[in-house]
């Protein structure tokens, strides 16, 4: 058995776990809990942020540049490097361009996320998973300009990646899945004319209507 074994399942709880309960938080939300629901996005936020920190630092004490290692034969393993550009070394050199570009998403998720509340836990987790690894790889960027990568797929060729992009990548998944299997008439944002009660009756007196004119 692989000596990192154990840090590769501690990487994936943090990551899995940090999902889990944004989603089982955001579940219920409404609007007479945005306030808290704001308080609780900024602890998932931080602690998302200190879990990608934390196997960074790993990564950066246990690993030279180069090095490999195998954690589950043929399935994945560890390559430490520290990229200066995007996936498949895209935009090589340019962080400042990158940065930017990640303030953007940032700034946009937090609106979204904070000032104008979203109807669907999915979606408001998505967020989360966004900004944090966007943070996170900001974060590399800005102090050390790169992004420290360190986990490998063995099975398929693909970019070496860290916890951070894990959480965008999972982060935008979720919100493409929820905006292609979201109701027509669901709204995005909660706001003060609609709640999650009076959108429910109306999918309901819209399945019915549907059913009465098919007979």
């Amino acid at each position: 058995m692989s000596r990192y074994l154990f840090p590769f399942l501690l990487i994936f709880i943090l990551f899995a776990g940090g999902i889990l309960l944004a989603v089982l938080q955001f579940a219920k939300m409404d609007r007479s809990r945005l306030t808290r629901t704001g308080f609780f996005s900024m602890i998932y936020l931080a602690l998302l942020f200190t879990a990608d920190r934390l196997t960074k630092s790993y990564a950066d004490l246990a690993f030279t540049s180069g090095a490999t290692e195998v954690v589950i034969p043929r399935i994945i393993g560890f390559s430490y490097t520290v990229n200066s550009g995007a996936a498949w070394g895209i935009l090589s050199d340019k962080t400042w361009l990158l940065s930017v570009f990640t303030w953007v998403v940032i700034f946009v998720c937090l609106y979204c996320l904070l000032l104008k509340p979203l109807y669907s836990p999915w979606m408001h987790t998505a967020l989360i998973l966004i900004i944090a690894g966007g943070l996170g790889n900001l974060y590399d960027r800005i102090v050390q300009g790169g992004v420290t990568d360190f986990l490998m797929f063995l099975f398929m060729r693909f970019p070496i990646f860290n916890f951070a992009d894990c959480c965008i990548s999972t982060g935008a998944a979720i919100a493409m899945v929820n905006m292609l299997t979201s109701a027509e008439k669901e709204p995005l944002f909660l706001d003060g004319t609609v709640d999650k009660s009076e959108v429910s009756s109306r999918k309901t007196e819209d399945t019915g209507s549907r059913d009465e004119t098919e007979q």
